[in-house]
């Protein structure tokens, strides 16, 4: 076995349990549009190479779902909608940028 560092700042999970995916609008491929969209917006702000935004399996938050979580911030954004997702990618952005918040 290898240890290594990733090569992201940030990585950027979408909860994809059985809670969040009953609330998350998904494309034609089953894939939530939002993990699209965050790309898309961090890509367009320049700092889509620092941060990984991926899928992930239950987060254990169904209550709250659907949910986004953000590492290493430990930033949880709970009951996220469609109108939540430029606030989210805008955060990252100046999080990647030294800006400090965590948005």
């Amino acid at each position: 076995m290898e240890k290594t560092q990733t090569p992201f700042d940030e990585h950027v999970f979408i909860c994809t349990g059985k809670a969040c995916r009953s609330h998350l609008e998904l494309d034609g491929d089953g894939k939530p549009l939002c993990r699209a969209h965050l790309k898309k917006a961090l890509l367009e702000k320049g700092v889509i190479n620092g941060v990984r935004v991926g899928t992930s399996g239950c987060l254990g938050l169904c209550d709250v779902a659907p949910n986004i979580m953000r590492m290493p911030t430990n930033q949880l954004y709970c009951r996220v909608m469609k109108s939540d997702w430029d606030a989210i990618a805008e955060g990252i952005a100046a999080q990647a940028q030294g800006g400090g918040t965590q948005g």
